[in-house]
């Protein structure tokens, strides 16, 4: 089973992602409102030598967390310059293009709109079966 984390401050738009993501049976889902709690995790993780996810999913403004942890940019290179964390894939996931666009440019492997779930369960479900 692979585990996957959603960073997102808006409920509805985790709710969306969990609908598909609960739907692969070797997917395991957690839920970050702040990608403050998610870096946390991953450095408390990290230091415990736990499991790390294999995906995370990332919004790109996060009004939820102060600056800054609100903007995906340096959420992504927090978790792209840290070499324990390499093997995680980091999804763009923002309904604005350049909003994408600009988290690619900062490290993240992969982008998709959020109007698009199938894209995200294509991709989860390649990544399991690779």
């Amino acid at each position: 089973m692979i585990e996957i984390w959603i960073v997102d401050d808006v409920a509805r738009h985790r709710d969306e992602v969990a609908l598909v993501i609960n739907k692969i049976d070797s997917a395991k889902l957690l839920q970050f409102e702040k990608a403050q709690d998610a870096l946390y995790e991953l450095i408390h993780r990290t230091n415990n030598n736990l499991a790390l996810p294999k995906i995370i999913i990332l919004d790109r403004n996060l009004e939820a967390d102060s600056p800054p942890y609100n903007i995906g940019e340096f959420v992504v290179g927090k978790i792209k310059s840290n070499p324990k964390l390499k093997n995680i894939v980091v999804v763009a996931h923002s309904s604005i293009k350049k909003c994408n666009d600009d988290m690619l440019a900062a490290g993240a492997d992969i982008a998709f709109s959020k109007n698009n779930q199938e894209e995200i369960k294509r991709f989860i479900t390649d990544t399991i079966n690779q």
